[in-house]
């Protein structure tokens, strides 16, 4: 675990925009959709490793791109608090 949270916070700040690179290049298909699955597993595993927010980056996207089953899908599979899918679904 980080003891330095600023040293904590950079790194899921580099982790989400590295993640945020990749999505402009994906278009959905299932076979995507499970690579993306997979990918993101990756960085919401560290963010509970070390007690952080889960990361809202895919949300967003999905949310922003009217991809509301994978969105609901993402939700249920990593278990976000319903407080973070309401503020991200509006």
């Amino acid at each position: 675990m980080y003891k330095n949270q600023t040293d904590l916070k950079t790194v899921m700040l580099y982790l989400e925009q590295s993640f945020q690179k990749y999505l402009a290049d994906k278009t959905f298909d299932n076979a995507q959709f499970v690579e993306t699955l997979k990918t993101w597993d990756i960085i919401v595993r560290f963010a509970r490793v070390h007690n952080c927010a889960l990361p809202e980056i895919l949300l967003k996207y999905l949310v922003d791109h009217d991809l509301w089953f994978e969105f609901v899908a993402v939700c249920d599979i990593f278990s976000y608090p319903k407080t973070q899918v309401r503020n991200n679904a509006d």
